[in-house]
């Protein structure tokens, strides 16, 4: 009888627990935009769990994966740790790391082959990035130049030249 007490506390805390995770399914255009389903590229399900939700997203036509990562709420705009964005045919394409604020701190991008393509980090507010780029066969590219926008002689200071 005890046995049958314990099975049955476990199956109605997994019910209440699968009934109090709520799932929101959101469906988005090319750009990324909300429409309706018959007009959808993707779609997104929103699972709430601590602090924000998980979020996969998918492509449409195939319902493979597009995206997998954690948000502040169900509008895609505040990521927060880790985010992967998968290609159309299934393979990772980007790895990113978010700080909790929703800026990038971290990420890689890979070549179609599954070889490490860059590496990017912000270094404090976006300011001194710093990139590493590879070839195909995953050797890193010596030398390697990010381009940088241009600065005017003497900087700039609220958008105007000094």
């Amino acid at each position: 009888m005890l046995c049958f007490k314990n099975v049955a506390a476990f199956f109605l805390t997994f019910i209440s627990f699968r009934l109090s995770a709520q799932t929101v399914t959101k469906y988005y255009d090319a750009d990324w935009l909300e429409t309706s389903p018959a007009k959808a590229m993707y779609y997104a399900e929103f699972t709430k769990i601590d602090g924000g939700y998980k979020c996969f997203s998918y492509w449409k036509g195939s319902k493979k994966k597009r995206e997998e990562s954690l948000y502040a709420d169900t509008s895609m705009n505040h990521p927060n740790g880790l985010q992967r964005v998968y290609s159309k045919n299934g393979k990772l394409e980007d790895s990113l790391f978010f700080n909790t604020d929703g800026t990038l701190a971290e990420s890689f991008h890979y070549y179609p082959n599954q070889q490490l393509d860059c590496h990017y980090v912000s270094v404090g507010n976006g300011k001194g990035e710093v990139k590493e780029a590879y070839d195909e066969t995953g050797q890193k590219i010596k030398n390697y130049m990010f381009a940088r926008p241009a600065q005017p002689k003497g900087g700039t200071e609220n958008g105007r030249r000094l």
